[in-house]
């Protein structure tokens, strides 16, 4: 939703002043920057994870990009550069998807936590984004 970051998670969550044109939502103390920083599967922590995977890998950061086939409700890709190959599936819907990917592939992020340095099942949970990396042998 579109609403202020809440620093803090005391009102006023940070902000001084005027109140924000935009209310905080209902959940403010719980999603306060303070309260995520260090917190396993948090949204700080998972936006971490992801920020080191682009830096580690020059797929991510410098890569081309090729849609695959999948499900409406489902966008897959895969970014190539060089040997560094990365497939990124996101689920837009409310129930799970099969998403079939060819070759041998692990979980390298999940949006959730779930099934990480696992190999890919070939399925995505409601709501969930991987990001795959190919299998070692």
């Amino acid at each position: 939703c579109r609403a202020p970051l809440p620093w803090l998670a005391e009102p006023p969550h940070g902000w001084s002043g005027k109140e924000p044109w935009l209310p905080f939502p209902p959940d403010a103390d719980e999603l306060a920057a303070e309260r995520q920083v260090g917190a396993a599967n948090s949204t700080f922590d998972l936006y971490r994870r992801l920020i080191a995977a682009r830096k580690a890998s020059p797929s991510l950061t410098h890569g081309s990009w090729e849609e695959l086939r999948s499900h409406p409700e489902v966008l897959a890709y895969r970014r190539r550069h060089g040997a560094d190959e990365r497939i990124v599936c996101i689920n837009f819907a409310d129930k799970p998807h099969v998403c079939p990917i060819n070759g041998h592939w692990q979980v390298q992020i999940a949006s959730d936590g779930v099934g990480e340095e696992q190999p890919y099942s070939g399925e995505l949970a409601v709501g969930q984004a991987l990001i795959l990396c190919p299998q070692e042998a």
